[in-house]
């Protein structure tokens, strides 16, 4: 068996992924048929769609990437885009398109890419052999004229319909119900006309100067794409069944022409090697085959080893004589070359050892920054115990109180009444601390944590026999930190100020007109003297039932 080249190899992986792809979408096709459910078969339609927009795409953007000659580039490019745009409208007509006046301008849009393919596979044709620099006569321009009149007549085909002929008395003009006009069979003698011609001229090209013999690569596929044209029009059950879809089969028939064209190196591309050899002859450039076997080299250039450009492979290597050595992969073998960094070793060597000098430096230096984070950690833990402390004094002492008072007690009520204002005291402390900190941490909050404070203070008012209840409505805006926390605190102090006598409490924070204020209804007398002191912004009111409201607005209020 013969061992296929390492070019031929290269280009087989090359080739396996669109095959990969079409084979794909040729699975999906096959699974359309055989669904009947709306979902799988939109699903399948546009996967398919998508790997074939996918697959031209990334041929344009290699296409754009290889091909040198300048005017060949452009036109395969633009090839490219004339498939993606009637894949598009293809998509666009059968799945995405509902509206029939819409439908049937997409089924005429198709004929715009078809033209400008032919055509640009006419300008290709003609580029073939041809050097990097050339150029198309300025007269071929005039070609485009004839395709952008029959563009035109196809688009507006409604107004005259001298391509497509609708019957008079049909309500709905679509391509269920037409007969070709006069001008149809214009377009395809055009169209035949640019097919011919592209042929004729890639006959003459393919042909092997003193040899006689023809590049069979670029025909098979030109050929392949003329004999389908017939089969299909023909209406070949086969070719109508298993290649039904003429927009697909022809782009990839197109496709696979150019790609052989590039292959067979009638369209130039990446052979630009010996303008690099040549232009890179004061860099001490070389050019060897695929074994390292010296076939070019730069004058004056010093030996490098076979083992030193096996070594660079991968990366640039450094030799011992302070050269660089690059490796650069080139079609057919590779192309070596080196650059003096003698100089460069030498400031390197000078900024290592000045790197060294700054890294001991910077450890004294990280050392010191961490003792004085450490410090500072301790100071700003102080501050947050002691203010802390400061907020729950009174709390903290009065559950010390209780707790005194809790063991001498022995009737089981007032052991219970002591233990719920333990519990509310607890929560309130433990509270009050997630208040401090977030206070540290961000200045507006949200009711919600306002709500969880509060859930758990009144969870122990009711396991103690007090029937309680709030609201918080201020909207779950963010709100002033300080103005929840204030709220909290003035809550915490009148419970703890009705607690002794109340049976039912209820707390109502919430925004009553321009501002926002909290409001604890007690169903007792509450001594609001303290409160007052506290709250100077304060309020308080008795009802005839003997209960109590406190009020303090939110917005401007200050404790003492």
């Amino acid at each position: 068996m013969v061992e296929l080249s390492k070019h031929n190899k290269k280009l087989l992986r090359t080739l396996a992924y669109p095959a990969a792809v079409v084979a794909l979408a040729l699975l999906c096709r096959r699974l359309v048929l055989e669904t009947d459910h709306p979902f799988w078969d939109r699903l399948l339609h546009f996967s398919r769609t998508m790997l074939y927009l996918g697959l031209f795409s990334a041929w344009g953007v290699t296409v754009h990437r290889r091909i040198i000659q300048l005017q060949a580039r452009h036109n395969l490019v633009a090839v490219s885009i004339c498939m993606v745009l009637w894949l598009t409208m293809r998509e666009y007509r059968w799945h995405l398109v509902l509206l029939p006046d819409a439908v049937r301008l997409l089924w005429y849009s198709y004929y715009i890419p078809l033209l400008l393919i032919l055509l640009l596979c006419f300008f290709i044709s003609l580029s073939l052999d041809k050097g990097e620099t050339y150029r198309l006569p300025k007269y071929t321009r005039l070609l485009f004229l004839p395709v952008a009149v029959l563009i035109a007549l196809v688009l507006t085909n409604d107004v005259h319909q001298w391509i497509f002929v609708f019957p008079e008395d049909g309500f709905l003009q679509t391509e269920l119900n037409y007969r070709y006009g006069a001008g149809y069979y214009v377009l395809t003698g055009w169209c035949v006309l640019c097919a011919a011609a592209s042929f004729v001229t890639l006959l003459i090209k393919c042909r092997v100067p003193k040899t006689g013999k023809y590049l069979w690569q670029p025909i098979l596929p030109f050929l392949a794409a003329m004999i389908y044209i017939l089969l299909y029009a023909l209406r070949v059950p086969f070719v109508v069944n298993a290649l039904g879809d003429m927009t697909v089969c022809l782009c990839l028939m197109f496709t696979a022409f150019f790609e052989s064209c590039i292959q067979c190196g009638l369209i130039p591309s990446n052979t630009r090697y010996l303008d690099l050899f040549l232009a890179s002859e004061d860099l001490s450039v070389q050019i060897t085959d695929n074994d390292y076997t010296v076939r070019y080299a730069a004058r004056g250039i010093a030996p490098v080893t076979r083992e030193d450009m096996l070594r660079a492979e991968g990366a640039p290597v450094v030799l011992s004589d302070g050269r660089l050595l690059h490796n650069m992969p080139v079609h057919g073998g590779h192309a070596i070359w080196t650059e003096d960094i003698s100089e460069l070793i030498s400031r390197r060597e000078s900024l290592a050892e000045t790197r060294e000098e700054l890294q001991d430096r910077d450890g004294i230096l990280q050392m010191e920054y961490e003792q004085e984070k450490k410090a500072q950690q301790v100071r700003e833990q102080n501050r947050l115990y002691d203010l802390l402390q400061k907020q729950t004094r009174t709390q903290l002492a009065a559950v010390a109180y209780l707790t005194e008072i809790y063991a001498s007690v022995e009737d089981p009520e007032k052991k219970r009444h002591i233990l719920t204002r333990i519990t509310v005291l607890g929560s309130y402390i433990k509270r009050r601390k997630d208040f401090v900190l977030r206070a540290e941490d961000a200045p507006e909050v949200t009711e919600s944590r306002l709500n969880g404070a509060l859930e758990e203070t009144f969870h122990a008012l009711v396991r103690g026999g007090i029937r309680s209840a709030y609201r918080i409505e201020t909207g779950e805006r963010p709100m002033d930190g300080r103005a929840l926390t204030l709220a909290y605190d003035f809550i915490e102090d009148v419970i703890e100020a009705a607690m002794d006598g109340a049976k039912y409490l209820f707390v109502h924070v919430g925004q009553v007109g321009a501002g926002v204020r909290c409001s604890v209804l007690a169903d007792c007398a509450v001594d609001c003297a303290l409160l007052s002191r506290k709250y100077p912004a304060m309020h308080s009111s008795s009802d005839e039932d003997g209960g109590t409201e406190c009020i303090l607005p939110l917005s401007g209020a200050e404790t003492e």
